[in-house]
């Protein structure tokens, strides 16, 4: 039989100091929002749905609980770049979770466009959690029209 080279709380201890380490990094990494006694946020990335109509290229993002102040929507050359904060919001001022599911913290996303977006038409609104954004198609005209010529008799 083989020995173990670690009692069980030496193990325990290693997990622990490894957590640490690794939320040191994304401390680092990504910030914190919040002080010592709440969860670290972490980096989510909100469910989004893209598609396409004949007039449009549609966004749709979910953001329940995300206050529109806290969402910044740029266009930097062909990418779009929405980026934001859910943030923790507690209701007493000294609670301790028990669960603590929900995402929180900043969330970044970056969608490549194509060449035939309006970008001076783009509009973005938020209903029920919703984010939506409208990217509208430009009028793409020919690049050549065939004339018929009617001769005369």
């Amino acid at each position: 039989m083989g020995s173990f080279k670690y009692k069980y709380s030496d193990i325990f201890v290693e997990i622990q100091n490894m957590k640490k380490r690794a939320d040191k990094i994304m401390e680092q990494t990504f910030g914190r929002f919040s002080s010592k006694n709440e969860p670290a946020s972490t980096t989510w990335e909100p469910a989004t749905d893209v598609y396409e109509t004949e007039k449009y290229y549609v966004i749709q993002m979910e953001v329940p609980g995300v206050e529109k102040s806290d969402i910044q929507i740029e266009l930097k050359g062909e990418e779009l770049i929405i980026c934001g904060i859910k943030r923790l919001i507690k209701e007493t001022p000294r609670c301790s979770y028990m669960i603590l599911e929900r995402s929180y913290g900043p969330f970044i996303r970056k969608f490549s466009l194509p060449k035939d977006i309006d970008v001076e038409a783009i509009s973005a609104s938020m209903d029920m959690g919703i984010l939506m954004i409208k990217l509208p198609k430009k009028e793409v005209k020919p690049d050549e029209i065939k004339i018929q010529i009617q001769f005369e008799e």
